[in-house]
């Protein structure tokens, strides 16, 4: 897909979540917890607590496991 076609939120998440696995090279998934404290300490340290608010939400939806027949 496009980054254009994308939401700017979403393609800098996406981005966030390749950053986390090229630093964290042995990780299989993104745990809630560790991603939330890398993003805020380390990835976007000046973040205003409104977008930080905002994507710490975006981010526990994506965390959510995938229903079994959505997967299929």
């Amino acid at each position: 897909m496009p980054k254009k076609a994308l939401q700017p939120t979403t393609a800098a998440l996406l981005a966030d979540f390749g950053a986390f696995f090229r630093e964290f090279d042995q990780a299989k998934r993104i745990e809630h917890g560790p991603f939330l404290t890398w993003f805020r300490g380390f990835r976007h340290p000046r973040m205003q607590d409104a977008d930080y608010s905002a994507y710490e939400q975006i981010i526990a939806a994506s965390m959510q496991d995938v229903p079994p027949e959505v997967e299929a």
